[in-house]
């Protein structure tokens, strides 16, 4: 079983980032609450009996209950990982099988919803490795900006966002650089996650006190709004960003992106998918566009079509510029914010050789 710290409270953010972004990390707490939970492990953690072929048949079951009853499918997330966990909350319950905490569940809503959470780590911080956005800020964005064509917008995509940190100190990264020639540039920043609670706290952007350790005091004053103990960011940056839910294993991906970030995200995913969605964020790269990754993730299946720009950072340029991708078995989500805007998934009055998927791709291909 293992600890980690949560970053936006440790000295060094990084050390416990890093553990996270393994993927084996089982509780994120604060100091103060680790021995209760390391009490509760010795107590509960080793009575779920284990039987290989029972815990699949049992994991499958519980997957496709999960499915059912939510936007969320977990079939192809590491079956470590999620049996892990599963044991976990089964074990909380006093269950010492997993066919008697599927049981449970069947009668139980509640519970399925928190196990579903229990699969979902948002961990999250601003300028998480504060190394990585100096780099784009002085290295990436200034050339987004010049390779501009006149009244083009910058399009970035944030896939799963979580909370919504990181989206927002890209967005101030790109803020601080619309001066002089590019003060009226239009700056879209697509911010996504399989998670509607998270997305919800995102699209408020406020944040709390603690925020002061990762941000500079220059930064806030010109970037936050004071909302009593809290920080709450300027609505020139929160027009910036576009909350939706969006699960990266059942939607198509947004298109024509001058930047992508997906971090730690792919660590809890099988080979198989991580392939699929290695290729669908190429896909939604414009040529000579940005991807950036999470310190423990490789784009392997991809590297090919791919420039190395930074390599402890994991950020590269995509060098490809014909793609052919199938989204047949897509299905497209639902804006989160109320705020009046054009859904980028719109597809009225699209001709059916060219359908305009998210971001107005037009290179769409379907593929047999």
């Amino acid at each position: 079983m293992v600890i980690a710290r949560d970053p936006e409270t440790s000295a060094f953010g990084s050390m416990p980032s890093h553990a996270i972004a393994t993927g084996v990390v089982d509780f994120i707490l604060e100091p103060e609450a680790m021995p209760n939970a390391i009490k509760d492990y010795i107590k509960y953690g080793t009575e779920v009996a284990s039987d290989n072929k029972d815990d699949d048949k049992n994991l499958e079951a519980i997957i496709g209950l999960i499915r059912e009853n939510s936007p969320l499918d977990f079939s192809d997330y590491k079956r470590a990982t999620i049996l892990r966990r599963t044991k976990r909350r089964a074990a909380y319950h006093n269950f010492t099988s997993l066919r008697n905490y599927y049981d449970f569940l069947k009668t139980t809503p509640e519970e399925v919803e928190t196990l579903a959470k229990e699969f979902l780590i948002s961990v999250t911080s601003f300028f998480r490795d504060h190394e990585a956005f100096d780099f784009i800020q002085k290295k990436i964005i200034p050339v987004i900006l010049e390779q501009l064509k006149p009244g083009e917008e910058v399009k970035m995509w944030v896939a799963g966002c979580a909370t919504g940190e990181e989206v927002y100190s890209l967005a101030i990264l790109v803020a601080e650089q619309l001066t002089g020639n590019f003060k009226d540039v239009i700056v879209k920043i697509f911010a996504t996650d399989i998670d509607n609670v998270a997305l919800a706290f995102a699209g408020k952007g406020e944040y709390q006190g603690s925020i002061e350790k990762n941000i500079s005091a220059e930064r806030i004053a010109r970037h936050f709004l004071k909302s009593g103990n809290n920080y709450k960011v300027k609505p020139a940056i929160r027009k910036m960003v576009i909350f939706a839910q969006h699960d990266l294993v059942k939607n198509p991906p947004y298109c024509n992106m001058h930047f992508i970030s997906c971090r730690n995200l792919l660590i809890y995913m099988t080979p198989l998918l991580q392939r699929k969605i290695f290729s669908m964020l190429l896909f939604g790269l414009k040529k000579d566009g940005y991807l950036f990754l999470g310190s423990s993730e490789n784009p392997m299946p991809i590297i090919k079509n791919l420039e190395v720009v930074n390599k402890k950072w994991k950020i590269y340029r995509n060098i490809e510029t014909k793609r052919t991708v199938s989204f047949d078995a897509f299905s497209f989500p639902d804006l989160i914010d109320s705020k009046p805007s054009p859904s980028p998934f719109s597809l009225a009055n699209t001709p059916k050789k060219c359908r305009q998927y998210p971001g107005r791709c037009h290179k769409y291909k379907r593929s047999k």
